[in-house]
């Protein structure tokens, strides 16, 4: 359940403008802001993992991502940004909410992106 590499297509995006930290359920906007925790001090176990601010819909191009879309495999930001950079997902591109709306705003549909191993 690692996330898949290789060249992907952005399918879509959803969050058009929509306000820093908003929660997504199911690719849907829940009308609801997060709290969006940046450092482990701060954690609680008891808090849940959201898909926040965008998303952005990966569909694989080549035969080892070919079900990256069927998947689910999407770049979404966090309410929990201290573990950015540490497994927390099945696949999932996690980013801070400040860097993936920034990186929202910068792609189209039309563009690819090529995931890589970490090195």
């Amino acid at each position: 359940m690692k996330t898949p590499t290789g060249i992907h297509k952005i399918e879509s995006k959803i969050g058009d403008n929509l306000p820093f930290g908003t929660i997504f359920s199911k690719k849907e906007n829940i009308n609801c802001i997060a709290n969006i925790i940046k450092s482990e001090k701060k954690y609680s176990n008891n808090q849940p993992v959201y898909m926040t601010s965008r998303i952005i819909c990966l569909k694989g191009m080549e035969k080892e991502n070919l079900n990256s879309y069927n998947r689910c495999i999407y770049i979404h930001g966090t309410n929990k940004e201290y573990l950015i950079g540490k497994p927390a997902s099945h696949g999932c591109i996690r980013m801070k909410n400040d860097d993936v709306i920034e990186l929202y705003d910068l792609i189209s549909t039309i563009n690819y992106i090529n995931i890589k191993e970490k090195i």
